[in-house]
């Protein structure tokens, strides 16, 4: 949209320069006759409009053009710059929530397995009480959880930064 409205400033600006330049005009008519003795009639018009007072009228035009043109590119880069930084903000909350999973996939959840297993044997075993291997068990729960809620999330600013780019992220 801020692209098209360039495109229409540009026109605008190179119409409003137009002004400058003396307008020509051509006409021709033909009238027939009407009764027993119908005789044509033909006519030609010819016309030059000067712009004698263009150094006002037409400056002012083409000076209204020229700010028209630039605000128009003013809009396009303050709009390039706010997808910019929508950009950025998306690729950083998407690399914070992969270093997230990856502590939860390579480190929280494996742990929490292993605390699991160990509390489970103790338990069967008659070393460990029922309360410690249900503990393990809930925090194996919530760390799975969670990776889950992130992975969820993730993949939404994903989407969100592929709708930004215009393009598919799947293939990069």
């Amino acid at each position: 949209m801020a692209q098209a409205d360039i495109v229409r400033s540009q026109a605008s600006l190179e119409l409003a320069r137009l002004g400058y330049n003396p307008d020509f005009e051509l006409g021709v008519g033909f009238t027939p006759g009407s009764g027993m003795e119908a005789k044509m009639n033909f006519s030609a018009m010819a016309g030059v409009s000067l712009p004698l007072w263009a150094a006002q009228k037409q400056a002012n035009q083409v000076t209204e053009a020229q700010k028209n043109l630039e605000a128009a590119r003013s809009r396009l880069e303050a709009r390039r710059r706010e997808l910019d930084t929508q950009i950025n903000t998306l690729t950083n909350q998407i690399e914070r929530m992969e270093s997230q999973l990856r502590l939860l996939d390579e480190g929280m959840i494996p742990q929490a397995r292993t605390s699991l297993k160990a509390n489970l044997a103790a338990y069967q075993t008659g070393r460990g009480d029922y309360l410690m291997m249900l503990d393990s068990f809930m925090a194996l729960y919530d760390y799975r959880m969670q990776a889950a809620m992130l992975l969820s999330e993730h993949e939404k600013m994903v989407g969100m930064l592929e709708a930004q780019l215009g393009q598919s992220l799947k293939g990069a």
